[in-house]
């Protein structure tokens, strides 16, 4: 009675004890994206930086008009950074956000995406002017 009840006052989810951690922290993720889904969709799904042109929804991007074809890690970095441009996102913060995961492995990892993703959307991958490292620190994408 107690689930019911819950679900027809508006919750989303029930969690009934004893519950594991992990089955929380997927549960709590699904939601976020879900959430994160329902504000795609209600809003312009289109962010545009400079020449960057990138379609949340559709997950395509245009590169100064053209369009680049990105794996799906790749997008989500771009996103993730185009979501607050000029923001500086830490390896750890993209690794987390990559794997929906607090424990990221080697953070290094994410190294290869960015490399990657400058070598589509950048005129030059070896001098990037998008998407540039602040060292120490991590990355940020900037309107060029």
């Amino acid at each position: 009675r107690d689930k019911l009840l819950g679900f027809e006052l508006g919750a989303d989810d029930y969690v009934t004890k004893p519950f594991s951690t992990a089955e929380l922290l997927s549960r709590v993720r699904a939601i976020l994206r879900r959430r994160e889904l329902d504000r795609a969709n209600g809003r312009s799904a289109v962010l545009s930086l400079g020449g960057l042109h990138i379609d949340l929804g559709r997950h395509e991007v245009l590169v100064d008009g053209g369009r680049v074809h990105l794996t799906l890690s790749e997008f989500k970095v771009l996103a993730l950074l185009a979501e607050q441009p000029e923001r500086i996102v830490s390896r750890r913060q993209l690794m987390q956000h990559l794997w929906a995961s607090e424990h990221v492995g080697d953070e290094h990892a994410c190294e290869v995406h960015i490399s990657n993703l400058r070598r589509k959307i950048e005129r030059d991958a070896s001098k990037p002017e998008r998407l540039v490292t602040v060292r120490g620190l991590g990355y940020k994408l900037l309107s060029v």
